[in-house]
């Protein structure tokens, strides 16, 4: 009985600790003007003074045609995906700055739309 008690009590600091960091990201959407044309995506925190620890990054979408988009880190493909038809990908992991760079390449896309949903983790 004492070791179902002290589980609950865990599992109850954990939903009010983890609460708690939920309030702490921002999560912010953005569609790509045209999918016809090759881009570069600039995102950034909203402001505030809190250190940036992580980023999620989701697209979705559908398009008529290939293309290939890229999260950059110091200015090189750190995470890419290639997309066509309907498609979605997710990428998250460590990050340290307030803003991302995102580069869009289309390969023959003829129509379509892309979203892009994406949180920075802060402390």
């Amino acid at each position: 009985m004492l070791k179902i008690k002290f589980i609950t009590i865990l599992f109850g600091v954990y939903l009010f600790v983890g609460c708690g960091q939920a309030n702490k990201y921002f999560t912010e959407s953005m569609a790509v003007p045209d999918v016809t044309k090759e881009l570069i995506i600039r995102l950034e925190k909203k402001s505030g003074n809190n250190n940036v620890v992580s980023i999620f990054i989701e697209g979705k979408g559908n398009i008529n045609g290939k293309a290939e988009i890229s999260l950059l880190l110091n200015g090189k493909a750190y995470k890419t995906e290639k997309i066509n038809d309907r498609f979605s990908f997710v990428w998250s992991g460590d990050w340290y700055s307030d803003t991302a760079e995102i580069i869009y390449k289309p390969n023959s896309v003829s129509s379509g739309s892309i979203k892009l949903n994406y949180s920075f983790g802060v402390l």
